[in-house]
């Protein structure tokens, strides 16, 4: 009875404890440890985007669960099933429930399967060396073993197993250092070791456990808990936790399993990538398989093998190029680009203007004219001026691309280069501006469907993404400026 008291009592202290240190200017967000990272990663967006601070504590989803119960200072629980449930049946949540993918147990090897692992049943052979989740702890271990179970194949793979553990990448450390053969990982573990670790076929189809944040019944900043569940809804959130390997439930109004081929000038890269992880968080079904190069040769390969569905060109140039050749099914503007004049840090030339750039002895690298868009657009800016003649004795580097040319400027290679503006932006650390095109020298930065697209309906889906307004802060947080919605530059 003495020891039931003396429980009693440290929950109710405890309990006031965190009454007393709940702080109604911050939010406070419980969170299980495997969805840690893109939880910071949101988190740190939200404080930076509302100003509202955001303190995580981090644990297993069981070891949370209770602290709620206790009366921890939490406005939301960040969690997988069946903790949602959990907390409905003690009324320790509101309604509201913000689905963000979904976990489910993955059997994984080493890179190249040199075991030659092919099923679960393999893991019961002689010699292999199994590690697994803890079920005693671990969501995923309890399905294993349960899937397992059912499948009369727990008692030999069990034989096996010569490491346990209730964290996943403990597991996956196993792995990597060879200390086992093969293990059973949430698909996010595996995602994030892609390029050490095959993930295997099983013939079990195991259950997922959804990932969801919820608002906490007794939160202390409603209010912020709140905003933050709409931050989480976005779809740019979601794609957070898509890109980290968090399978993502069948979604309302998804499209049908499509594989797109996109073509993308090379500079463009940064916010084509964003909006494709939005675009999957949206439609699971949909893949994508890019090809990343100067706007030229891509126009090349998609003539030559008259394949593809999305065309993303550095300017209107080269999408023209490919409307007249009969490659364009439709096309639309949703960036402009200014050609801007950069030196490395500090501009130890002392470079003031284009004019410069015909002095004696300047090392400028300039882009391809044939292959890349910005080489074209610069050398029409150039002739403009009149000094195209007078600069090329001075060029003494082309690229294909207009990343590799920001790259050899910024490592002192060049006195100058002529590259975009949100090519400039991205290396804003190691570059300068010291001039910049007129308003003549912009162009757009068009995408388009390709006459080639078996995939119309996914690939028109994605285009009308791009030129949307939810591209534009995408765009901008890259350094590009959005298209004009009366389509002028």
């Amino acid at each position: 009875m003495g020891n039931v008291l003396i429980l009693l009592c440290t929950a109710v202290f405890a309990a006031r404890e965190w009454a007393a240190a709940g702080d109604a200017a911050k939010l406070n967000v419980l969170c299980g440890s495997s969805m840690s990272e893109p939880v910071k990663k949101v988190a740190d967006a939200f404080q930076r985007d509302t100003g509202v601070q955001v303190e995580l504590t981090l644990g297993g989803c069981e070891v949370l669960f209770p602290q709620v119960e206790l009366g921890a200072p939490a406005d939301v629980f960040v969690g997988h099933a069946p903790f949602a449930d959990k907390l409905k049946e003690k009324g320790l949540r509101e309604d509201r429930l913000v689905v963000l993918g979904a976990l489910r147990p993955t059997l994984v090897v080493a890179k190249g399967n040199p075991k030659g692992i092919h099923s679960l049943a393999d893991l019961g052979r002689e010699g292999i060396r199994v590690g697994l989740p803890d079920a005693r702890y671990s969501t995923c271990g309890e399905m294993f073993e349960k899937g397992t179970g059912d499948a009369h194949l727990l008692e030999g793979i069990t034989q096996r197993v010569v490491y346990t553990s209730r964290a996943h990448q403990e597991l996956a450390t196993a792995l990597r250092t060879d200390n086992v053969d093969a293990v059973i990982v949430w698909n996010f573990i595996a995602a994030m070791h892609r390029d050490f670790f095959d993930e295997l076929p099983m013939e079990i189809t195991f259950p997922s456990a959804e990932v969801f944040a919820t608002t906490v019944s007794k939160a202390r900043n409603a209010e912020a808990a709140h905003r933050f569940l709409d931050y989480l809804e976005r779809s740019d959130s979601k794609a957070v936790f898509v890109g980290m390997g968090y399978g993502q439930p069948e979604t309302a109004g998804a499209l049908k399993p499509a594989k797109l081929t996109l073509y993308c000038a090379a500079g463009v890269q940064k916010p084509i990538d964003e909006l494709m992880a939005v675009f999957k968080a949206r439609h699971p079904g949909v893949e994508f398989e890019t090809v990343y190069q100067g706007s030229g040769a891509l126009l090349t390969q998609i003539e030559l093998t008259k394949t593809g569905d999305l065309y993303v060109a550095g300017d209107d140039f080269f999408m023209k190029t490919a409307q007249d050749r009969g490659l364009m099914a439709n096309a639309a503007q949703f960036a402009v680009f200014t050609p801007v004049l950069a030196t490395p840090k500090g501009n130890p030339a002392k470079l003031t203007s284009f004019q410069d750039l015909t002095k004696p002895g300047i090392r400028l690298g300039l882009g391809d004219d044939k292959i890349a868009a910005v080489g074209h657009v610069a050398r029409a800016y150039l002739e403009r001026l009149g000094l195209w003649t007078e600069i090329g004795k001075n060029v003494v580097v082309t690229t294909p691309t207009v990343d590799q040319l920001a790259i050899q400027c910024a490592s002192g290679n060049l006195d100058a280069a002529i590259i975009w503006d949100a090519t400039a932006w991205q290396f804003k650390n190691r570059l300068d501006v010291v001039a910049k095109g007129d308003e003549n020298s912009r162009v757009g930065v068009p995408i388009g469907v390709l006459n080639s697209s078996v995939q119309r309906e996914a690939a028109d889906a994605f285009l009308q993404l791009a030129v949307s307004p939810e591209a534009a802060p995408i765009l901008q947080r890259h350094g590009f400026v959005p298209a004009p919605k009366d389509g002028k530059k």
